[in-house]
């Protein structure tokens, strides 16, 4: 008699985002070699036309093939959403490990200079340097980039701090063992859960961040679709043509939501107490959904609340 396999933790986050997520990432992969038309071709006499066997998403104000606006637009909103992370993580995780391995004014430099940075919108981030430099797809990658260099730095701070603390590393630094040596051997080992948590959630940030710069102009220029581009133009023919914002809305919904349900996953799966703490909660009425960039605080706080519990007992 077999008996029905229990899911492990994340296990339906995971499959939903990595299928969204791939399929969103395949669409634009394809689209640098190949798309059903050429996405700036323009031709007037089929312009706004519904889904047919032609153009299986209609055409846009411009007569323009909307499938292969959105394969060639998923190319520069999630090739600017990673580039964004890539450069992030290149330029925030070692400010927060210094933060954590160095002395007092280290870290108090490097939170001073953090806070500064996590201060400024990506927006206000993007229009300074539309101002400054033009407009260019450069503009949003570097905006978005600044902002997730300071998310990934307080996060690494954080977490790098509650591996400093444990005996092991204790031991390391007792026989000798230098910042770098412990930073490579001790601390990034330990937070790289984290870190990839993290990354999941920013790239889907990204997607919305870059959306919201093209439609101000700031990002990718014509002839070059995007996705909040593609919203901007169809902004005034939503009333009789809703389908022009519907398509690359869609998109941006699907690819938001399968990095979100990534990092769900990821974090159930990576610290299953997390989920067994919020099926018990939610079973109690208090349902919370925690944000993976706090994981290792929740975990900290369940800990706290179960060592009180105990003490409560004792009395």
């Amino acid at each position: 008699m077999t008996t029905a396999r229990t899911a492990r933790p994340g296990e339906v986050q995971i499959a939903v985002g990595g299928v969204l997520v791939g399929i969103m990432a395949l669409l634009a992969l394809v689209a640098v070699v190949w798309t059903p038309f050429d996405p700036v071709d323009i031709d007037v006499p089929v312009r706004l036309q519904g889904p047919s066997l032609g153009h299986w998403l209609g055409t846009d104000y411009l007569g323009r093939d909307m499938l292969s606006m959105v394969m060639a637009g998923g190319s520069s909103s999630l090739g600017t959403a990673v580039s964004a992370v890539l450069l992030g993580a290149l330029a925030g995780v070692p400010v927060g490990l210094a933060a954590a391995l160095g002395g007092h004014w280290t870290d108090t430099l490097c939170r001073g200079a953090i806070d500064l940075v996590f201060a400024f919108p990506v927006v206000l981030t993007g229009l300074v340097l539309l101002a400054l430099n033009g407009p260019g797809s450069i503009n949003a990658v570097v905006a978005i980039a600044v902002f997730d260099a300071s998310v990934l730095a307080r996060v690494t701070r954080n977490a790098a701090r509650g591996v400093l603390a444990q005996d092991y590393v204790r031991a390391a630094r007792a026989i000798g063992r230098g910042p770098l040596g412990l930073a490579w051997l001790h601390v990034l080992p330990n937070i790289r859960g984290i870190l990839l948590i993290q990354s999941t959630v920013l790239l889907a940030i990204g997607v919305l961040a870059e959306a919201g710069l093209t439609y101000l102009g700031v990002g990718a220029q014509l002839p070059q679709p995007t996705w909040g581009k593609m919203l901007f133009d169809a902004q005034v023919f939503m009333q009789f043509h809703p389908g022009q914002a519907i398509v690359p809305g869609t998109a941006i919904a699907l690819s938001v939501l399968g990095f979100n349900l990534l990092g769900d996953g990821l974090r159930d799966r990576l610290d299953p107490r997390l989920a067994g703490a919020r099926r018990r909660r939610g079973r109690s009425g208090g349902a919370l959904r925690e944000d993976p960039a706090v994981a290792t605080v929740i975990t900290s706080d369940l800990a706290l609340e179960n060592g009180l519990k105990g003490v409560s007992e004792r009395r």
